[in-house]
């Protein structure tokens, strides 16, 4: 976090170090907030299954992303506020597995068709984040400041009842939110960014057609949730994540980094100085040649993620997280006054799919 200090009508920036955070994103803060079916859906919505069930296997589970929260506090030394601006993570009070179910079940309630069947629902990916990885380009994490405004879906529908569930459909997308909610660095995640989330969440149940499925159901071969579930374990089934720790050495690929096969052993790291308080990692090979294109790698203790900086990875769940530091101006926060730079510590995690941070 960083802070800036009010006293009379002067505004005085005083900026985190330029050092990187030591521990694990899964050490911040928590933004819980609350997920309520206030109304129900409108009457001509109208769904061919008596209830929505939720199973939670993303490599993650414990949260939906990170956002930056803004708050003023009493300054320990001088007159005036202290404004804090700080990294949390996106929880729902209840639990999120718990708490989708249960706003479903409320809001669709009048919706419903009491024919015994269940839609199953398995969450594959569900992560809200800045970054937009639908773009062919490489993505500059530095310069993205806009949090919560791309949600990233990879859900799996099954119908079924007696333990009896059709597969049905595959949804793989991003939901951009774009302008209809307007995100800052110190908006965190408010209010219209919940409703949003509502919108998303009932987009993608009523986007699809299941009444095909209906019609068909009795006669396709179905899966029981024992079959559900081992299939799911599969994809956590990676190397990196079974093996007791990361081997020691060069990963020139994601998939190098997910089959814990690092593809140069023998390696020197070394760093360069750039200034008193700066400096850079860079990577040899045993006999000295320059090692210029990786995609991280470990010293035996930690791992490093070199597509960004040599950034710290931390392992969360199934997958693993990083910091990036991230140089705040009056370019990109508009209380960052006079030119001064500040700095911000922003977690990302990585996809196990695709390698991709968001």
């Amino acid at each position: 976090m960083f802070y800036l200090l009010f006293t009379g009508l002067s505004l005085f920036a005083i900026a985190q170090k330029e050092e990187k955070i030591k521990e694990s994103p899964d050490k911040l803060g928590n933004y819980d907030f609350n997920l309520i079916a206030q109304t129900t859906a409108p009457a001509e919505v109208k769904l061919p299954f008596s209830s929505i069930k939720i199973i939670d296997s993303r490599f993650d589970t414990s949260k939906l992303g990170f956002v930056t929260v803004e708050y003023f506090v009493p300054a320990p030394t001088l007159i005036g506020l202290q404004q804090v601006i700080s990294v949390q993570k996106i929880r729902i009070n209840g639990g999120i597995t718990k708490s989708i179910e249960e706003y479903y079940n409320g809001y669709y309630k009048n919706s419903f068709e009491q024919n015994g069947l269940q839609l199953l629902i398995v969450m594959k990916r569900f992560w809200i984040s800045g970054i937009d990885n639908s773009v062919g380009t490489r993505i500059d994490l530095v310069t993205n400041l806009k949090s919560a405004t791309n949600f990233y879906c990879k859900w799996e529908y099954y119908l079924g009842k007696d333990n009896k569930y059709l597969p049905v459909k595959r949804m793989d997308t991003i939901i951009k939110a774009g302008e209809v909610i307007h995100s800052d660095l110190s908006e965190g995640f408010s209010k219209s960014k919940q409703e949003y989330f509502k919108f998303v969440l009932n987009s993608l149940i009523e986007i699809l057609d299941f009444e095909m499925a209906v019609v068909a159901y009795e006669s396709q071969p179905k899966k029981t949730l024992t079959e559900i579930h081992s299939f799911n374990i599969k994809r956590i089934n990676l190397p990196v994540l079974q093996d007791s720790s990361i081997k020691k050495g060069v990963y020139l690929s994601f998939d190098d980094f997910i089959k814990n096969k690092p593809a140069i052993i023998n390696f020197v790291e070394k760093k360069m100085k750039y200034s008193a308080v700066k400096k850079e990692l860079y990577l040899e090979t045993a006999t000295g040649e320059l090692i210029s294109e990786y995609w991280g790698y470990s010293d035996g203790k930690a791992f490093r993620f070199g597509k960004f900086s040599n950034e710290l990875i931390y392992r969360q769940g199934n997958t693993f997280e990083f910091y990036i530091l991230m140089k705040l101006t009056r370019n990109n926060v508009s209380s960052v006054m006079g030119g001064s730079q500040l700095y911000l510590s922003m977690p990302y995690q990585l996809d196990m799919e695709t390698g991709k941070a968001y």
